[in-house]
């Protein structure tokens, strides 16, 4: 955990890791290591960065405005795109104005603080996340509000919720994200954050019961060396495209879990 102050500008690595659990109608689970860049959304064109990564031009590891919350029309319906994505399109918000006004929107109601933008850089040039993630702080660094970018796979749309963290943490899916659960289903959230540390918990339920859970927790940690962060980290959206589709394959030749497709 770091004890440094997260100044605007500065760019933080949050690790730790991310867990799912399946509990009906086959079990199934799974954990791994887990990382976000972390920075105030507000800052991408200030971010001290290096040709390992930058905001700013080509490098191994590269922070672009266009991949986030850009894959989603006016109305807030999930937009198709190609999973890996090598476009960047231009942003007219910044990447804070755009998550205040999609919160403002799905909670019908003004909100307003300082945001914390928990991403999935590019690497290797191509941009792949499976949800990223939006605190919101008030002057008091308490966190008041959570925004949530789910991107499905295989179909690669996007799609967010949004928490008042004041009110109860419940919502309905629906959007689709795997192709084994159906789309009637709740999900029950567990945010606790603040500038240090994250937990994030989701648990899935239906008529049935409690399906499944999943997770993570993050310590946020200082960057200190970004060609070794480049170096390691190139392949991590390749990675976690590659383990989605094992997990899957698992589940369905090995579990034999009923696929219901996309619409459920």
């Amino acid at each position: 955990m770091s004890s440094s102050v997260l100044k605007l500008g500065d760019l933080a690595l949050f690790t730790g890791h991310t867990w799912h659990v399946r509990h009906q109608p086959t079990q199934h689970r799974f954990t791994y290591r887990y990382d976000y860049l972390g920075f105030w959304a507000a800052s991408i064109p200030k971010l001290k960065l290096s040709w390992w990564l930058s905001s700013a031009h080509k490098a191994l590891i590269e922070i672009r405005r266009g991949d986030y919350l850009r894959r989603l029309t006016e109305e807030g319906e999930p937009l198709q795109t190609t999973g890996l994505q090598a476009t960047d399109p231009q942003m007219t918000d910044s990447l804070e104005d755009s998550v205040l006004k999609r919160l403002s929107k799905i909670l019908d109601s003004d909100v307003s603080g300082r945001v914390l933008a928990l991403i999935k850089p590019r690497g290797l040039f191509a941009y792949f996340s499976p949800v990223n993630f939006y605190l919101v702080f008030n002057p008091d660094d308490q966190c008041t509000h959570l925004l949530a970018e789910v991107t499905n796979t295989p179909w690669g749309e996007q799609h967010c919720y949004g928490l008042d963290l004041s009110a109860p943490l419940k919502s309905e899916k629906d959007f689709t994200v795997s192709p084994f659960n159906p789309l009637k289903q709740r999900y029950d959230w567990l945010v606790e954050a603040n500038l240090d540390s994250v937990r994030i918990v989701i648990k899935v339920s239906d008529e049935r019961g409690q399906i499944m859970d999943a997770g993570v927790k993050l310590d946020r940690k200082e960057l200190k060396h970004s060609r070794w962060f480049a170096l390691t980290h190139a392949a991590t959206n390749l990675r976690t495209l590659a383990l989605i589709y094992w997990h899957a394959l698992i589940l369905y030749a090995v579990k034999r879990t009923p696929f219901l497709g996309k619409k459920g």
